[in-house]
């Protein structure tokens, strides 16, 4: 638990689908199963994947500089991104390209009892993987107040749901290879088996283009789920110092966190009685106006409220900051523009 958002599950799909694209490489090699084949190449796609994930993580770590002034959260999902693109190519493409020739030449398969124990195997690692970032993204939701399936859907967290995703796939990319190669056993025909190796190369396909349209909403600027704008707004708009709210946005930044922005037209009456309320702050005005004599000592009076009435507002926006970070954490960056 005290590792950051993301991390538990990248590490142990690492080292999962390390062991496991081994075993299923060796099975491969006894088996000469096409699905067999499918299911190394997914593993070692995998793999790659998470060590591109554990790089993205690693950068994005990296302290807030003057050239990027909110930090390099965004790196996770570049190479989240870039990992996407390598499971297509390298999983789909592969897995594709040999499940073609396997059909124009089928080739007779061998110890197949070999193949189905480390499928199954397999099986389990990937479901205990799967498990430890279904834990992840169930964590994080309830920190954000969402449902598990929204935050898989809409949050900006590209490590849990990400190792999700593929680790879904993996396990049922298990139960196809199996159904595949037992198919092909019990019938003699190895096209079953070919068959299967489609099927896994089409998943890859799909779980690929998921992982980079997420990747790509995020970096061009997804907005965070309305409930939690929603939330935000209903409680400025409840505040007695705003009249309105205009030009609203709220983006996602990085996992956990979250920029909000918007236009506020404060209510200048109920400031003023704030102002006037503090430090008995109306009599002295009273005084000053009762002393004032001429006309530059109504200037030195009006100025003097005036400077008095500016920072009250900026106080004001700093009171409303905190009251937004109090009901949503996740929003870091808060932009309360006066109109």
């Amino acid at each position: 638990d005290d590792l950051g958002v993301g991390q538990q599950a990248v590490y142990a799909a690492l080292v999962v689908n390390a062991l496991i694209a081994a075993g299923k490489a060796a099975a491969y090699y006894y088996t000469g199963s096409g699905a067999m084949f499918a299911e190394t190449v997914h593993s070692c796609a995998d793999f790659f994947n998470q060590a591109l994930l554990a790089i993205g993580l690693s950068r994005s770590l990296q302290k807030a500089d003057q050239k990027h002034p909110y930090g390099y959260a965004n790196e996770q999902y570049v190479w989240s991104m870039i990992s996407g693109v390598g499971v297509f190519f390298l999983g789909c493409g592969m897995t594709t390209y040999h499940a073609c020739h396997a059909l124009i030449s089928p080739e007779p398969l061998a110890n197949v009892g070999l193949g189905m124990g480390t499928l199954a195997i397999a099986g389990l690692l990937e479901g205990y993987s799967m498990l430890v970032a279904l834990h992840e993204i169930r964590r994080e939701a309830a920190k954000s107040g969402v449902k598990t399936l929204d935050y898989i859907r809409d949050s900006a967290d590209p490590l849990n749901v990400g190792v999700f995703l593929e680790d879904a796939a993996a396990v049922v990319g298990v139960g196809v290879a199996m159904t595949a190669l037992g198919l092909s056993h019990v019938t003699g025909n190895p096209a079953w088996d070919a068959a299967g190796s489609l099927l896994i190369g089409g998943m890859l396909g799909g779980v690929a283009a998921m992982i980079v349209s997420k990747n790509r909403e995020i970096l061009l600027g997804q907005s965070l789920a309305p409930a939690r704008t929603h939330l935000v707004l209903d409680v400025l708009r409840a505040d007695s110092a705003v009249l309105s709210l205009h030009d609203v946005k709220s983006v996602m930044v990085s996992p956990g966190v979250a920029r909000f922005k918007a236009e506020v037209h404060f209510n200048s009456v109920a400031i003023a009685d704030r102002y006037l309320d503090m430090h008995d702050n109306a009599s002295a005005l009273r005084e000053s106006i009762r002393a004032a004599e001429s006309d530059a000592d109504a200037r030195r009076i009006a100025r003097r409220l005036s400077q008095h009435l500016y920072l009250m507002l900026g106080l004001e926006v700093d009171r409303l900051e905190a009251v937004i970070r109090s009901k949503c954490p996740e929003f870091k960056y808060i932009d309360l523009e006066p109109l």
